[in-house]
């Protein structure tokens, strides 16, 4: 819930300002297709003044987070966002790594597409060796078409899953 909330308010602050307008706030509910409750949770919760702003600081204070923490996730949420759109027709669906490493990550799919066009068998073997290699051993890549349920464990800032094209990808490492 807390991260829903700080995903919310970092992409409803797009100025990086650390301040949301009601307007900014209006925006992000109509683009959302969210009701009026929302606007007035928010406002309830984080400005009961009605001072027509929501501050960061304050939007901490409420959820008891650290200020400090929140700034260094909102700097790593805007790292993944720009790598998304490095790569427009990526869709992120879960992601427990740097930024640089995605970015990374999503070349060497790219150029696995590129080498081994119709072999998907080929394109994940190509990718696990690339990985390896690349990042030290004990890397798995799975392409899914369709739904699927997944339960796992891995190596800590080492997952990554992510829709591109009909493909879904998901990669991660385990302890070696």
């Amino acid at each position: 819930m807390v991260e829903d909330l700080k995903e919310a308010y970092f992409t409803i602050d797009k100025g990086h300002t650390d301040v949301i307008t009601m307007e900014a706030l209006e925006q992000y509910r109509q683009e959302n297709d969210l009701s009026e409750a929302f606007i007035k949770q928010w406002k309830k919760l984080f400005d009961p003044e009605n001072t027509g702003v929501i501050t960061l600081e304050r939007f901490c204070e409420k959820l008891g987070l650290d200020y400090s923490d929140v700034r260094e996730d909102r700097d790593k949420f805007e790292n993944a966002a720009a790598a998304s759109q490095a790569q427009p027709e990526i869709l992120q669906i879960a992601e427990d790594m740097e930024p640089d490493r995605q970015k990374a990550i999503f070349e060497f799919v790219q150029q696995a597409e590129d080498n081994n066009k119709d072999s998907e068998r080929e394109t994940v073997k190509w990718l696990k060796f690339k990985l390896d290699e690349t990042f030290g051993r004990s890397w798995h890549v799975f392409i899914i078409h369709g739904k699927y349920y997944t339960y796992y464990s891995c190596e800590a800032g080492s997952c990554l899953s992510f829709r591109k094209g009909s493909r879904i990808y998901i990669i991660y490492k385990t302890p070696e």
